[in-house]
């Protein structure tokens, strides 16, 4: 831990030290890193914009011309389109394609010195030397994202510029992780050995996680072999209804966000955990009956599903998160009256983690749950 507090312009690294994961003060204009550090945090020195200078065998590199750019053990050969990474270069930081605006540095070419240990590069992009990982993407003129077939997996924020089609690779397995970066509309799997595609679903190869949903069907049946569906797995879709299946496990953030013609979704028994913003949005639905044996509503989950007006909420529910249910101030339905019919006492209802504000409802604060609001009026099963 390094404060921000701290006024010195200057330091040192003790040679002890294996991991750099703190986020050094902003005051710093020199600093020494030994050669035998492990891993520093990709914004360890984000806030040091006035750094000057770097010792111990130019283990740190600024660029002039890529603004105040971070990039780690000796690289060189920065303008603003290309980046080359030198022989001895070990990590480049997330902060080395930042300008001091915060904004992506277009980079279109990457090389690597042959004698680098750690790094290789394409056409495409930056890999490690394996060329199993995908670090950064180029930002290249073209109307797709390509995947190389060596690819198994991408770093978290890989992509320069965003593209809403890709080509992926046979060895390609970090899905989850592509849609939470891009909003892909269209995926050619090129024989990919690790997923599957059915009925406009891509799964992963057993079939047990939902990754995306491309097709325009208004009505959903999801397999009874999943037991996940991920983030954003059908947002903004066209779909009415949803029948998920005996063994669902978990419903990710944002899997449904934003089906405006949603009207009708069954919960099986299995079903543990609905995450954040999973149906927000979904303005049709009127009826939320959740299943016994569900623990976890996640914050903003049914938020601005403005036509609810009965929900069942089961005595297994141990979370119900900030704002997960509720409509916007200016919301014509806001003189609705919704039944919440909750299978608890009063008594038992206070000893759940649910937050104060789980119902928004122009700031209307529910955890007393004493009286009835004018949109909504609570029942318990005492």
């Amino acid at each position: 831990f390094y404060p921000e507090n701290n006024k010195e312009t200057s330091y040192i690294l003790p040679k002890t030290v294996k991991k750099v994961l703190s986020t050094f003060s902003r005051n710093l204009l020199s600093i020494s890193i030994h050669d035998s550090i492990e891993e520093i945090n990709d914004y360890a020195f984000s806030r040091c914009s006035n750094i000057e200078s770097y010792v111990e065998k130019e283990s740190l590199y600024i660029g002039d011309n890529t603004n105040n750019c971070l990039i780690l053990f000796d690289t060189t050969g920065v303008d603003d389109k290309n980046l080359t990474i030198n022989k001895k270069c070990k990590f480049v930081l997330e902060t080395a394609f930042l300008n001091k605006n915060n904004k992506n540095i277009m980079f279109e070419t990457f090389l690597v010195e042959d004698e680098n240990e750690y790094f290789c590069a394409d056409q495409y992009g930056l890999y490690n030397k394996e060329k199993t990982t995908l670090f950064k993407h180029c930002a290249l003129d073209s109307q797709e994202i390509v995947l190389s077939d060596s690819v198994v997996s991408i770093s978290d924020n890989c992509f320069l510029i965003k593209k809403d089609s890709v080509i992926v690779g046979t060895s390609f397995n970090d899905f989850e992780k592509l849609f939470l970066q891009l909003d892909i509309v269209n995926i050619e799997l090129n024989s990919n050995r690790n997923s599957v595609m059915e009925n406009d679903i891509l799964f992963n190869k057993d079939m047990t996680v939902v990754y995306r949903y491309f097709g325009e069907a208004t009505d959903i049946s999801i397999p009874s072999s999943v037991i996940f569906i991920t983030a954003n797995a059908f947002k903004y879709s066209r779909i009415q209804n949803v029948y998920l299946n005996h063994g669902l496990l978990e419903i990710s953030e944002c899997a449904f966000y934003g089906c405006y013609y949603l009207q009708h979704i069954s919960f099986p028994n299995t079903l543990k955990k609905i995450g954040n913003k999973a149906f927000a949005d979904c303005y049709l639905l009127e009826k939320l009956l959740f299943n016994k044996g569900l623990e976890h509503i996640g914050g903003s989950a049914f938020f601005g599903c403005n036509s609810l007006c009965y929900i069942s909420i089961p005595f297994s529910l141990i979370f119900i998160g900030q704002v997960a249910f509720g409509v916007f101030q200016n919301s014509n339905f806001t003189d609705r009256n919704t039944i919440i019919d909750i299978l608890m006492s009063k008594e038992e209802c206070l000893k759940r983690n649910w937050s104060e504000y789980w119902w928004y409802s122009y700031n209307t604060k529910v955890s007393s749950l004493l009286v009835p609001n004018y949109n909504f009026t609570i029942f318990y099963n005492n």
